[in-house]
Parts: structure tokens; sequence; C-alpha cells
């Protein structure tokens, strides 16, 4: 690296720092931001951050308290928790101990639980303390499943993610929910965030925008619980439902009084300004 007097723990030492506090700007490069590096991990972080080109921007989720650590999500935010600890281990060598993974529930999302496969009302969810081989079960007929099924489970949950196109994700999403996903689970959110983001640059119809609608109405769901706050993922969300309320405004029948409509159409705008403001890194 053009230092003759630099000897291998030193340089073993000066790596570790890079691939433990680097960010990656692309598949071929890492940089690191100082500043951004003191920054702690949560999965429900008080800051997000972003990289454009070479230089970082961390804005504030929500009103922070004077001395309150500032924090922000080192990986990713839709991802079952039994793949996202090992994730977080591999790659920055500690387990998150933050309030969302500390509870079983993931604030009541239950993103990370299956529906129960013998009941099928109750969640298979972690059990603290439990037998290692049966460390999941079901909150109502107390049915086990074992850490290997679950890991295989969300493994292939994960891989659909990218499996189906976009106008083939709501068959996808039936067909998820069907074995033991539902509706707030990480990669059914997955996919109804891409669904809403890629379907709405198409020609819309009112299926197409009943769809979006119902989509965006679990995804402010498990956004209030598990990423609250101003984020550029609402952001987009919102402005995709300003589109399809514009539409329905435009589309929807001419019996409508007159100042609804006009009331429609200021709301929409309203909606639209603050898509826009979330997703250009404006900080209210």
């Amino acid at each position: 690296i053009g230092f003759d007097d630099v000897d291998k723990p030193t340089l073993d030492h000066l790596l570790g720092i890079l691939d433990t506090n680097s960010i990656s700007i692309d598949s071929t490069i890492q940089a690191l931001f100082p500043h951004l590096s003191l920054a702690s991990h949560s999965c429900i972080p008080n800051c997000e951050h972003w990289v454009t080109g070479t230089q970082a921007t961390v804005r504030a989720k929500r009103k922070i308290k004077k001395g309150e650590e500032i924090t922000i999500r080192y990986s990713y935010l839709s991802l079952h928790r039994i793949l996202l600890k090992r994730v977080i281990m591999d790659a920055w060598f500690f387990s998150c101990r933050c309030g969302r993974c500390q509870d079983g529930s993931e604030m009541g999302t239950h993103a990370s639980s299956f529906k129960c496969y013998n009941c099928r009302e109750g969640f298979i969810q972690e059990v603290k303390d439990a037998e290692p081989e049966d460390c999941y079960q079901c909150s109502i007929c107390k049915k086990t499943m074992s850490v290997l099924k679950v890991r295989a489970k969300a493994t292939h949950f994960r891989g659909c993610e990218d499996s189906a196109s976009i106008e083939k994700i709501p068959s996808l999403v039936l067909e998820m929910e069907g074995k033991d996903a539902h509706p707030l689970y990480h990669s059914v959110i997955e996919l109804k965030q891409r669904y809403i983001e890629g379907i709405t640059n198409t020609g819309l119809n009112e299926h197409i925008c009943r769809t979006v609608l119902d989509y965006s109405q679990d995804l402010c769901r498990y956004m209030d619980k598990v990423n609250p706050g101003v984020s550029r993922m609402r952001g987009r969300m919102l402005f995709c439902m300003a589109k399809v309320n514009d539409w329905f405004l435009k589309n929807c029948p001419q019996d409508i009084e007159p100042e609804a409509r006009t009331k429609g159409r200021q709301e929409m705008v309203k909606t639209m300004i603050l898509a826009r403001k979330m997703i250009s890194g404006y900080v209210t």
C-alpha cells in the first residue's frame, strides 16, 4: 500500500477498521466516513443515512433528545431476524439488542413470524431460553418448529423476492401467504413495496390502483412499527399513493360533488409535496 514500515498486525488492524466501519459505494469501492462511522446501529434508528457519490447524508427520522445516542440501521430493514442476526454478526461482530430484536413479535407486526402450520391462528415466533432444537413456538397451540426449519423457510421466502415480474407479484404474494407467510411478513412487505413503486410507472387502471392502496395500508402499518418517522422509503410510498389518488380523481364518476373533488385534489397535492421532501432529503 506504499508504506514499507507497516507490519502485518497493524495492516490487519487497519483492514478490520475498514471492513467494519466503511460503506460500500458500489461493488468495487468502500468509503470511510469518520463522523458517520461513529453512529451506532439500531433496527429502529433515530436517523437514516445514504451516500450520493462521495458524500454521506444523515437525517433525523424524528426529534432526538439532548444526550440521546445517534443511531442508524447498518443492514436490511425487511429481513427475518434469524437471517439478519447472522448478517450483523458476520459483518460487524455483535448481536443486536435493540427493542425490536428483543421483542419476539417485532413490535406487534410478527414480521419475522410464520402463521402456524397447525392451528392457522397463531404465529410461530422465537421463544427465549427454549431448547435449541425447538426454540420457535406457536403463540396459541404451542406447536414448535426447529431453528433449521425456520431458517430454511425464511431463506426460501427471501429467494422469492426477486423471482417474479412486477405484474406477477400479487399472485406470488397470495402463494406465499398460503405457505405460512402473512400480510406483514418481511418478504411479503418487500414484494409489496416493489410492486407499488414499479406498477405506478406503468399504465394504471382501477384494479391496479386498488391493489396499490391495499398494499399501501399494509406498508403503513409495517413502517409505523418498525420504520417509524421520516424516511425515503415512506416518501416513495406516499408518492405512489398520490399518483393513484390522482388517477381516481381524474377517472372517478362525474357525479361526485365539486367540493369533494377539490378537497381530494388538495390532499393529493399535499401528499405529493410531503413525499418529495422525504425523498429529497429535506430536513424539517
